[in-house]
């Protein structure tokens, strides 16, 4: 991949393939408007170099000797070009053959075929963007949701890279007094002492595991949101799933401990699909299996985007929402409180039931029948409001696989600086630290790191 190069002139077909009223050529580099000036005759009768930038100009594209064709240019010039380089567009009809046609005689006229991303990639490198915004317009263009635009949008904005340089500046300023300390070494000085570095590293290491922990993974809005049915054995879950899927996905039985695998099946909404998952009643294990099963589904509540805490009406008390062991599962974690099995219950049962869910805080109880179907339809409303599709990374940072391996790495060299004490291997470690986190805005970069970063683009961006 040449996307290192920024000294020649690139050119690639940046409207998607197929007929359409209009077509785009675009060519970038040094000479950009020297090599289309050598193909587009402006109406006007001057030359395309005393044109105006940022304006249509109306002219012809010789394709042959023997063939020109109408077509409009539009000239962008650095430093607010795209590329940060002169770029230079060609409209010209859409038809696939005709752009082709421009396509091969620009080659003919200098221009290189560009390679996937290589405009974003010199915008990266003349300093237009930084790798963060370049790794956005890729998430952009591939996209295929409104949550994954968010958060395409939002890694734009610039939070991930704000928290990344910080984090970077108070490993530089660490450095630099550890450094100053070891070329100090005979001298009665001391730049920083154990006690305010270890500090400070360790206040470093917490937030940026806030970060991770707070952050979304990119790849989970690919995937339909996760919604999970917890709750005591026996409380109907496998019948709600049932019940708000339309399928027969779980065995329905009285007998606790029927579900032992994770089952799921795919959910409507009014904000479209989610997944629901039903796992193994939460309580007292029977056995090892019981336990491991249990283990296992608790591990997975802790990863999904939100769980239903199911229970039965007739055994609902306040106490075994808010402090029991099924309750503490969800503490601080998105959730709704299901009372199935209202069916069971006369008009005093339920009665009492409201007298006892009044002293509760203003979360609300759904009170529903996974038998009968009485109030699922509300709680699919519920459902799509809190834990639908666009739901997932609102006012929270997204992360590709880059930046999360980036990161942990980053925190493991802080975590190794914190332990060490010979002042060169301090030092050592927060080089280390300081190149991780470089690598996500790019501060630090490889020939490697920008071929993976680019080479997911199509060509033409």
């Amino acid at each position: 991949m040449q996307v290192l190069r920024t000294d020649d002139v690139i050119v690639a077909i940046s409207t998607p393939a197929g007929r359409s009223a209009r077509g785009i050529l675009r060519l970038t580099g040094p000479a950009a408007i020297a090599t289309c000036a050598r193909l587009f005759w402006p109406a006007d009768g001057q030359g395309l170099a005393a044109q105006g930038a940022w304006q249509t100009i109306p002219g012809r594209l010789q394709l042959r000797t023997d063939l020109a064709v109408p077509a409009v240019a539009v000239l962008f010039l650095p430093p607010r070009s795209y590329t940060g380089q002169p770029l230079v567009e060609m409209h010209v009809a859409g038809a696939p053959v005709l752009l082709e046609m421009a396509l091969r005689a620009c080659m003919a006229a200098g221009a290189r075929l560009a390679e996937a991303g290589e405009f974003t990639a010199r915008a990266f490198l003349t300093g237009r963007m930084d790798l963060l915004s370049a790794e956005a317009v890729a998430e952009r263009i591939a996209a295929k949701s409104d949550a994954q635009l968010v958060a395409a949008q939002q890694l734009a904005g610039g939070a991930l890279a704000e928290r990344a340089r910080a984090a970077t500046q108070e490993l530089a300023d660490l450095l630099s007094l550890v450094e100053a300390g070891i070329d100090f070494a005979d001298e009665p000085i001391e730049f920083i002492d154990a006690e305010s570095l270890g500090g400070r590293l360790a206040a470093l290491q917490a937030d940026l595991e806030d970060l991770m922990a707070r952050s979304l993974d990119m790849q989970r809005l690919e995937a339909l949101p996760r919604v999970a049915l917890a709750g005591p054995p026996n409380a109907g879950k496998s019948r709600l799933l049932n019940r708000l899927t339309g399928l027969d996905r779980s065995i329905c039985s009285p007998i606790p401990g029927t579900t032992r695998d994770v089952l799921s099946a795919v959910m409507d909404t009014p904000a479209g699909q989610v997944l629901l998952l039903d796992g193994p009643g939460l309580g007292e294990a029977q056995n090892d299996i019981d336990q491991m099963a249990q283990d296992a589904w608790r591990d997975l509540l802790g990863r999904v985007d939100l769980v239903l805490l199911v229970l039965p009406a007739d055994l609902l008390y306040h106490d075994e929402i808010d402090h029991g062991p099924v309750g503490q599962v969800v503490a601080g974690r998105p959730h709704l409180l299901v009372a199935n099995k209202s069916d069971l219950l006369d008009a005093s049962g339920l009665a009492a039931l409201a007298a006892r869910l009044a002293v509760r805080p203003a979360k609300p109880v759904h009170m529903i029948s996974a038998a009968t179907g009485a109030g699922c339809e509300a709680l699919r409303q519920a459902i799509a409001v809190a834990g639908g599709p666009g739901n997932s990374g609102e006012g929270r940072i997204v992360l590709t696989a880059r930046h999360s391996q980036a990161l942990q790495a980053g925190l493991e060299a802080i975590a190794a600086a914190g332990r060490e004490r010979p002042a060169e291997l301090i030092a050592l470690h927060l080089r280390e630290a300081m190149g991780h986190l470089g690598q996500i805005t790019g501060a630090v970069t490889t020939e490697d790191l920008l071929n993976r970063v680019f080479s997911k683009f199509c060509i033409g961006k």
